[in-house]
C-alpha cells in the first residue's frame, strides 16, 4: 500500500504521502533528527529508519549512514551521561525512561545491570509516565531557545551544560521551595540522621 511504511517484510504504520514527503525532506535538510520526526508523527524511529534505507538506496546511501551515526553516537551520549551520574551519586533502584532505542541498546542495559539497576518504560505514546522528564524538556527547549543562533557545537554544548547547572544548582523549583541538588543534600542528611536515631 502506497501510504503503509513496510520494513523487514513487516507492514507498518499507515501513514500519508505527504508525511513520508515530509520525513525525506526534513531528514535530508538535517533540520531534525528521525526520533523527532517519529515522535511528532507517532511513527515508531526504527520503522522510519528501515523505510528511509529502502526508499534511498540501501546501506550505503550517504543518508541512511549519517542516520546510522547520529544513532550511534546519541546511545554512546546517553550512555556517558548515565556513567556521570553515577559517579556522583549512589546508583538508584530503578532508572525510568522513555522506549528511545538508546535506553534499549547493550551498552546501556549492561551498565544498568551492573549497577544492579532495574530499568523501567512508559508505554509507547503514554508521555505522562514520563511526566517528570517530559516537563524539564518542555521547560528547557523554551530555555535553551532557537538553536540555530549558536554559531558553532561548541557554543551549543556549553549552553546546555550552563542551562542544566543552573536547573540543578540555582534555579528554584516550585514544588520544592529550592534548588534541586540542594533539596536533594538536605534529604540525604536528614535521611542519615534519622538512622542515626534508629540505631542507638
Amino acid at each position: 500500500m502506497e501510504n503503509t511504511i513496510t520494513y523487514k517484510g513487516r507492514q507498518g504504520v499507515h501513514v500519508p504521502k505527504d508525511v513520508k514527503v515530509y520525513i525525506l525532506k526534513r531528514v535530508k535538510e538535517g533540520g531534525k533528527t528521525v526520533k523527532e520526526i517519529a515522535a511528532e508523527h507517532g511513527i515508531g524511529a526504527t520503522a522510519i529508519y528501515h523505510w528511509l534505507k529502502n526508499e534511498t538506496g540501501g546501506a550505503s546511501d550517504p543518508l541512511v549512514t549519517k542516520l546510522q551515526k547520529e544513532n550511534r553516537i546519541l546511545k554512546q551520549l546517553v550512555a556517558e551521561t548515565l556513567l556521570n551520574a553515577l559517579m556522583d551519586n549512589p546508583p538508584p533502584s530503578i532508572v525510568h525512561s522513555d522506549q528511545g532505542s538508546e535506553y534499549k541498546a547493550k551498552l546501556f542495559k549492561s551498565i544498568l545491570n551492573e549497577c544492579g539497576i532495574l530499568p523501567s518504560m512508559s508505554k509507547k505514546k503514554s508521555p505522562w509516565q514520563n511526566s517528570y522528564q517530559e516537563s524539564f524538556y518542555g521547560n528547557w527547549k523554551v530555555d535553551i531557545g532557537d538553536i540555530n543562533r549558536f554559531r558553532s557545537l561548541g557554543e551549543l554544548t556549553a549552553e546546555i551544560y550552563r542551562s542544566i547547572y543552573y536547573y540543578n544548582n540555582e534555579r528554584i523549583h516550585t514544588s520544592l521551595g529550592t534548588a534541586p541538588r540542594k533539596f536533594a543534600r538536605q534529604s540525604q542528611i536528614n535521611y542519615n540522621q534519622n538512622q542515626e536515631k534508629l540505631a542507638v
